[in-house]
């Protein structure tokens, strides 16, 4: 089954459907591929049918989540077999919301090398009530796409307060 879907988001505000903070989403999303696959064994002496592949996209521009600016983009190709996600290569993501930034790039699934993960927070007030202070991180993903493992690279904190049960962590 070939799929080629290309969208325009528009002034989405999901916090009108659900409950999360006030957001807006505008950008535009792609969809392109195979599904492949087939939900039946091959007959005796066929060949399986070849996996399936879509390549995904999303932008986003003049976005806001929480009222703080959201924008960026991710790129991705979804690997299939028998119509179920087994992989997610070449994965491509740089994303900014308000001063927090991360970047997301690699593969997850089997044979894959894994996802590296950085991101910045120089402050967390914005994101969190009472929380003051700014974290940097650096993480990896491994394994299986419907299972995998964090591997935490390096984690920083530079005068981090967090309100926890009535307490602050410092």
């Amino acid at each position: 089954y070939d799929i080629d879907l290309n969208g325009a988001i528009s002034d989405l505000q999901p916090h009108r459907l659900v409950r999360m903070p006030p957001a807006l989403f505008n950008g535009s999303v792609k969809a392109q591929g195979t599904l492949g696959g087939s939900a039946t064994p091959a007959s005796a002496g066929s060949r399986p049918p070849p996996p399936g592949r879509l390549d995904l996209g999303l932008t986003l521009t003049d976005s806001q989540v929480n009222r703080l600016p959201l924008a960026g983009r991710v790129v991705a190709a979804l690997q299939l077999q028998d119509f179920a996600p087994r992989a997610l290569a070449d994965v491509d993501a740089a994303l900014r919301w308000g001063e927090a930034s991360a970047k997301i790039r690699g593969g997850l699934g089997e044979g894959l090398p894994g996802l590296d993960l950085d991101a910045s927070i120089p402050t967390l007030k914005p994101f969190l009530d009472d929380a003051s202070g700014a974290i940097q991180a650096s993480a990896r993903l491994q394994g299986q796409l419907t299972a995998p493992a964090i591997e935490v690279i390096d984690l920083k904190a530079d005068k981090l307060s967090l309100p926890a049960g009535g307490q602050r962590l410092t």
